[in-house]
Order: structure tokens, then sequence, then C-alpha cells
């Protein structure tokens, strides 16, 4: 059987190591990702306010468990913390929404 001919490289010749995504918030508390008491309030006050429901599927007038708390207005757009910009939000809606943003720019 046939053997494949040896591969010329060149000296000094090293792979490129293989692209992997990092974990930025692997092995972090809440708190030390941003997350603190203020946080941890805010976010219960909201769970609260929505029933544990997922507003954008509520307004389709479909009942879902909420997963995230989601900012209306995203942060890096000029959304704030402020209860008017936070919402209950299921994980599909989530990926929905932040497809969307990404679509937008």
């Amino acid at each position: 059987m046939p053997t494949s001919p040896p591969i010329h490289r060149p000296k000094g010749y090293k792979p490129k190591e293989k692209w992997q995504r990092t974990n930025r918030t692997a092995g972090k508390t809440t708190t030390e990702r941003g997350y603190g008491w203020e946080w941890q309030q805010t976010r219960e006050r909201i769970i609260k306010r929505d029933f544990g429901l997922c507003q954008p599927c509520k307004a389709k007038g479909f009942t879902t468990a909420f997963k995230d708390i989601d900012h209306i207005v995203s942060k890096a757009n000029g959304g704030t913390d402020a209860d008017s910009n936070l919402q209950c939000i299921c994980d599909a809606c989530h990926k929905e929404k932040t497809a969307q943003e990404k679509r937008q720019g």
C-alpha cells in the first residue's frame, strides 16, 4: 500500500495554535462577574413583577417560564439597570433577541 510523501516544513516552522473559545466567567462567583447584592435585589424585584414569566412570549399570547433577566435596551446601546429596562425572558426568546441585535449591528 502506498504511503504519503513526507511533508516539507521550512526551518523554524511552528503550526498555528488551534483557536478555542474562552469562558471568561468560568469559576467566578456572581459577585466577581459584576452581579452583586444590588443586582440580586433588582433581579428578585423583576421576577416578582413579571410573575416569573417570559415577557416576549406573554406579548405573543404564550405562557413560558423565564430563564434570564434581560435588558430591553442593551447596556452597550445606552440601556440601564432601571426596572423599566429589564424583563424576564426565556432561553428561546433571548437567543432570538440576541441574534436580531447582532444583525442590526
